[in-house]
């Protein structure tokens, strides 16, 4: 090989090098895993993700919440949540810019502004059903936590 054809070699490697580091960067995916098992439960890019429900009952007082995220690179923003006992959340204290609305025996709290978590972490519970859903340009995304994972396992929602 002639000195020309290794610089050119060289060149289109280095090339290569450069558009690699700035284009073959892995996507950030939303990863749920079943953390006290290593068990990972579902991986998908985040840009296939529209957004997240978490449906469960309320151990206190047996109310049902649902809970909404919309996914972003920064993680996961609470946007609504729905739950039928004053109890859950006291008068929306917990987001203070939202707005809440009454409907039938329903509270709905529309949350304007929110920071994005970066992940949130969850217990399967002992007497509790838990469902969460994520919506994907594919489809829906259905785990029952009780299917995932023993009773006070480790269910972590995070972004990687």
């Amino acid at each position: 090989m002639n000195l020309l054809t290794r610089r050119i070699l060289l060149k289109l490697l280095l090339a290569a090098s450069v558009i690699c580091m700035t284009g073959c960067i892995t996507e950030v995916h939303l990863v749920i895993e079943n953390s006290t098992t290593d068990t990972v439960l579902f991986s998908e890019p985040v840009a296939q993700i529209d957004h997240v429900t978490y449906h469960y009952t309320q151990s206190y007082d047996r109310g049902l919440i649902t809970e909404f995220f919309r996914v972003t690179g920064a993680g996961l923003v609470p946007t609504k949540m729905i739950f039928d006992t004053d109890s859950y959340d006291y008068h929306g204290t917990r987001y203070p810019s939202s707005t809440i609305t009454k409907i039938d025996d329903a509270y709905v709290v529309d949350i304007k502004k929110a920071a994005a978590y970066p992940g949130i972490g969850y217990r399967v519970g002992y007497t509790i059903e838990q469902q969460m859903e994520v919506y994907t340009n594919a489809g829906i995304y259905h785990l029952r936590f009780q299917q995932a994972g023993d009773p006070g396992d480790y269910i972590s929602v995070r972004l990687q």
